[in-house]
C-alpha cells in the first residue's frame, strides 16, 4: 500500500481569513484545534490507518519548512 499527498502542515493565517467562514470547515472531531493537521498528527493518523512508514519533505526555504509539503506513506509489504 502506498499513499502520496500534498498538504499544508503549518498554520496559515490567511487560510483562516479566506476559508474560515465556510460552512462545515470546523466540524472535525478528531482533537485538533485548527483545520490544518500538523506533521505529528498526520504521522500518527497514517500509522493508525495501517501504514508502516511515513515521510515528509525536508526542503527549507529561507530557513523555514516549505508549505505545502509532500507526505508519503507506505507499507513494507
Amino acid at each position: 500500500m502506498f499513499l502520496a499527498l500534498i498538504e499544508i502542515t503549518e498554520r496559515f493565517y490567511l487560510l483562516d481569513l479566506v476559508c474560515g467562514l465556510l460552512d462545515g470547515l470546523w466540524r472535525f472531531v478528531d482533537g485538533r484545534r485548527h483545520c490544518l493537521a500538523s506533521e505529528a498528527f498526520w504521522k500518527d493518523s497514517l500509522i493508525e490507518a495501517g501504514f508502516d512508514q511515513v515521510a515528509f519533505t525536508k526542503v527549507r526555504v529561507a530557513g523555514r519548512k516549505r508549505n505545502p509539503q509532500v507526505i508519503v506513506a507506505w507499507n513494507g509489504e
